[in-house]
């Protein structure tokens, strides 16, 4: 059987199941055991080792140990693992005469890689032209190394699974809710702005982790935090609002997760055109698209929802998530990872 050896982020010892690049290599983790594939996995969330530097170490030697011919080594990795992890397990692995596979997660490395000095672009340059394929979460990405590295790219979304029995009923009653981390760069005081200058009878429910703000910031007339959210609660909770709003303006956004569970149970989103997102949004067909820190666009995309016809909007969303559906976007990477 072929061996595949997965080198990515695990979950700190503790940690459940919430959002971002560790759930995405866990739901990766998760199709291979359900396929009954050959595995071995190697983490490289530094923390769960000692500290970085033995991380570094033990990460280069658990995945010598793995490598032998004929195996496919798959890199999930963020922009620092392509620059500082990555440059060593391709050059082992291409003495071992291995498969090599690259996912990039989120959106954000054509920046990077444009910004880079000259030392910069020859390691990724040097990582990327060594690898067998390339897997982005972006099509506009896809698209772009196509070109410099010779059709060597292929998409691979953010993905997730659809609920059974768990869908919005299609009636609009005026539910805004925000779900995701809740930070700055999320676009927190934007949403508390439109709101405020919406009054009634509008109001946000604001769930998830606080980073940037005491939950007293989060509470007032028009706006009201309630918390996290348990993974397992989100496609429930989901149903119980119309609207997600997501006003981030993160300059590493590829395919926000909520914006694909949103989706996977029929409710539209008003979110911002940035990073990846222009491509999940079809502005006024399954949502709506605003310029980040633009609490009037926000205001004004909360008021084309009177006029518009919700139940076409949430059929619309909840259409658009079959391109995202885990199964199938799994077993097409999977396919295209380890028959090189």
């Amino acid at each position: 059987m072929h061996t595949i050896i997965n080198i990515g982020p695990l979950f700190e010892n503790g940690q459940t199941r919430s959002g971002g690049i560790v759930v995405l290599f866990d739901n990766w983790l998760r199709f291979c055991e359900n396929k009954g594939l050959d595995t071995i996995t190697v983490d490289t969330n530094k923390r769960n080792y000692a500290n970085p530097a033995a991380a570094f170490f033990l990460i280069l030697w658990r995945s010598l140990r793995a490598m032998r011919p004929g195996r496919t080594v798959f890199i999930h990795g963020t922009w620092h693992d392509y620059l500082y992890l990555a440059p060593f397990i391709v050059a082992m692995a291409k003495v071992m005469r291995c498969r090599v596979a690259l996912r990039k997660f989120a959106g954000n490395f054509l920046e990077y890689y444009q910004q880079s000095g000259w030392l910069k672009l020859k390691v990724l340059d040097f990582v990327l032209n060594r690898a067998n394929v390339q897997f982005w979460e972006t099509k506009r990405l896809t698209a772009y190394y196509n070109k410099v590295y010779g059709s060597k790219s292929r998409w691979f979304p953010n993905v997730r699974r659809r609920p059974e029995g768990i869908r919005h009923s299609g009636e609009y009653r005026r539910r805004f809710l925000f779900l995701s981390s809740v930070q700055r760069q999320k676009g927190l005081d934007y949403l508390k702005e439109a709101f405020t200058m919406l009054g009634k009878p509008y109001s946000v429910d604001i769930y998830g982790p606080l980073k940037d703000y005491t939950a007293d910031e989060l509470n007032g007339p028009h706006y009201r935090y309630h918390g996290p959210v348990d993974y397992s609660d989100v496609y429930a909770k989901l149903t119980e609002y119309d609207v997600l709003i997501l006003p981030t303006y993160f300059d590493t956004e590829g395919y926000p997760g909520i914006i694909l569970e949103a989706f996977a149970v029929g409710v539209p989103s008003i979110t911002t055109d940035i990073g990846g997102i222009p491509e999940l949004i079809e502005n006024g067909v399954n949502g709506y698209l605003v310029p980040p820190r633009d609490a009037k666009a926000l205001v004004d995309a909360v008021k084309k929802l009177e006029q518009a016809n919700y139940t076409k909007l949430s059929q619309a969303a909840y259409d658009s998530f079959a391109q995202f559906d885990e199964i199938a976007v799994n077993e097409a990477v999977l396919q295209t990872a380890t028959e090189l």
